[in-house]
């Protein structure tokens, strides 16, 4: 699925994806420069993507996570009353601090509705460094209600 971010002023692609075991090594790289330890947007950045990788892994090993949307497509066909966890990731092959611009941790309730855990930008995002990456959070949740 394909989605368009602003880098300053300039229209750029990037593409949400489901999130797989390979991943979360690429999301464990995002770290807080000195100059932004006191920056809380970027604090939160880091805490939600260690948090939203945490619960991913616990899902994983009990063999309720959804890595293609096929799975939670089957899911939904079945009518299954089972709680699925899947993670979405914003990706940007353009980018220069980290191929992952964001990420949302979702889950399927037992009721068959999508409830967002966690949404983040990657800290330099949210802090706002140049060059600026803007859109990254509305193009996940536009995604994901369509």
């Amino acid at each position: 699925m394909h989605f368009r971010v602003l880098e300053g002023k300039v229209s750029r692609p990037a593409e949400l994806m489901f999130g797989r075991e390979s991943d979360l090594s690429l999301l464990r790289e995002w770290r807080l420069p000195p100059k932004l330890r006191s920056h809380e947007p970027a604090r939160d950045a880091v805490a939600f993507a260690r948090l939203a990788t945490k619960r991913w892994r616990y899902h994983r090993r009990t063999g309720r996570v959804i890595t293609r949307a096929a799975e939670l497509r089957d899911a939904a066909a079945r009518h299954t009353s089972e709680e699925l966890t899947f993670l979405l990731l914003a990706r940007a092959g353009w980018s220069t601090s980290s191929p992952i611009l964001g990420l949302a941790h979702c889950r399927r309730t037992w009721c068959g509705h999508i409830f967002v855990d966690f949404l983040s930008v990657h800290p330099s995002i949210a802090a706002q460094q140049e060059p600026r990456i803007r859109a990254v959070g509305t193009g996940i949740l536009s995604l994901l209600s369509s």
